[in-house]
């Protein structure tokens, strides 16, 4: 997976728009909300169908659980609440209907896994097409749960919850050919003027005489300051899991060892790649601290319970700074680890009996996650009492701005969305400053299924902290990137049922 990563940072564009108008920006970020549009209404019709035609005495029979059925009721809740939030942002992109593959609860399941796995990889996809930096945070904070809802399904299904090292991005043509082509879920009647969204890169003026205007040297410094704030919460996880798989892993059933394990690799090798890229871009990679307090840890429930609060504090993080990144290729990486730091964290807090449970985001009504400034993580991190000797790794670690590019012409279409008209509507549009967790959550019973999957009990105590309902727009920056098409994987899996 190192080669994956290092071809989304390094590869070339196949394809972008360089110096697009405020115009063509406003529009093609309706066309991106729109897309998200048609898959977060085609998920909602989904579980709204299948919820309403199985109930919790089914699943049981299925070998599930009525625990599991409840969590299929918040996904579907979830699923909604986007499409609400969506709707009253932008106009309908059109109409669709719905035909799955479901005949029992087992295709329910799969089906189910197949399409939040592959919003995942759409959100992940389209977020560095969009410009403005509000409408940025809240795609990503309602990517990382529908990777919370991808972790859970995967393991219902008996499958790896996080199976690489970071999240696959796929091309809006390519998930519309999945998705929405012949052998796809929908037929839909498009309205007038809706488009897949383009990559556009807004080229910052070298010398500009607009002394608001950063210099690429400034926005490449800026996108190294948010890569060393990353690379140190990484650090810090990564060192976390090796002192665990050393003390710990004969503790553990053999499941759970394995998944700790990929755990601990993917973070390890998020560390590695994110050192190589900031050396590559003319900075020094900051280092681990010298030592960390993790012999506090001397239980198995107090690894659980680190894990879940690490996890999801990685999350917010990520979520709080993707706005901050102007190369359209680090924006997408850092977006594909967030969304594989939400699969870690929605496993972890099973095993730790977590209010919040495997589905839920940490914000509005777990139907979006956090995103948590710079302040807020760091204040968050030193409060755990885990860092030891990190006073050199901690001078890399400096807070970093929302740099804005202008486009060359700045007029802009009277029917554009803003975060300003968003900011009438029950989503999230920027990012909340809400502290992520420091200790370990109130716990309920944990329950066991017949197929060995264990879920937490209860999901009631989850957080329901509104975020902000406005953010400054602004325009994103930087080179481009094109993922490979995974259209036929998916094609593939959609002919399998």
């Amino acid at each position: 997976m190192h080669c994956l990563f290092a071809l989304l940072l390094l590869a070339l564009p196949l394809a972008y728009a360089q110096n697009p108008s405020l115009a063509q920006l406003q529009t093609n970020d309706v066309h991106v909300l729109q897309y998200a549009l048609l898959l977060e209404r085609l998920e909602f019709a989904f579980y709204n169908q299948y919820q309403n035609q199985f109930n919790s005495s089914d699943f049981v029979a299925a070998g599930l659980t009525a625990t599991d059925y409840n969590y299929f009721t918040l996904i579907r809740n979830h699923e909604e609440a986007h499409v609400n939030f969506l709707q009253n942002v932008v106009p309908s992109p059109g109409t669709c209907t719905y035909t799955f593959p479901v005949t029992n609860v087992s295709t329910y399941i799969q089906v189910a896994a197949l399409l939040e796995n592959t919003g995942v990889s759409a959100y992940d996809g389209a977020i560095n097409r969009i410009y403005d930096k509000g409408f940025q945070t809240a795609a990503a904070t309602i990517a990382t749960v529908e990777a919370r809802h991808a972790s859970y399904l995967n393991t219902v299904n008996k499958r790896i919850p996080f199976p690489n090292v970071t999240d696959i991005p796929v091309l809006p043509v390519d998930i519309n050919t999945a998705v929405f082509g012949p052998n796809g879920f929908a037929q839909c009647t498009l309205a007038a003027g809706f488009a897949l969204p383009e990559l556009f890169v807004v080229q910052p003026i070298a010398n500009s005489s607009d002394n608001a205007q950063p210099t690429p040297q400034t926005l490449t410094a800026n996108d190294i300051l948010v890569l060393q704030y990353a690379l140190f919460l990484e650090h810090f996880e990564a060192a976390f899991y090796n002192f665990v798989v050393s003390n710990f892993s004969g503790q553990f059933n053999a499941s759970v060892a394995a998944n700790i394990q990929l755990i601990q690799q993917h973070e390890n090798s998020h560390v590695t790649t994110l050192t190589n890229v900031i050396n590559s871009l003319g900075g020094t990679a900051g280092p681990a601290c010298v030592s960390y307090n993790f012999n506090s840890i001397n239980s198995v429930a107090a690894v659980y319970a680190t894990a879940s609060i690490l996890e999801n504090t990685g999350v917010y993080a990520y979520n709080g700074a993707v706005n901050a990144i102007n190369d359209n290729a680090l924006k997408q990486a850092a977006a594909t680890i967030a969304t594989v730091e939400a699969r870690h964290a929605s496993y972890l807090n099973v095993l730790a009996g977590t209010d919040q449970g495997p589905v839920n985001g940490g914000g509005q009504n777990g139907a979006y996650d956090l995103a948590s400034n710079f302040s807020t993580i760091v204040g968050a991190v030193q409060g755990t009492g885990l860092l030891g000797d990190c006073a050199t790794a901690l001078t890399f670690v400096q807070p970093f701005q929302v740099l804005v590019v202008k486009p060359y012409n700045t007029v802009a279409p009277t029917n554009a969305p803003s975060t300003t008209n968003a900011g009438t509507t029950s989503g999230p549009t920027s990012a909340p400053t809400i502290a992520p967790p420091t200790a370990r959550p109130t716990t309920t019973p944990a329950t066991t299924n017949a197929a060995g999957t264990t879920t937490a009990g209860t999901t009631t105590g989850a957080p329901t902290v509104r975020p902000p309902t406005a953010a400054p727009s602004s325009t994103t920056s930087g080179s481009s990137i094109v993922s490979a098409s995974v259209a036929v994987a998916l094609l593939v899996a959609l002919a399998a049922f």
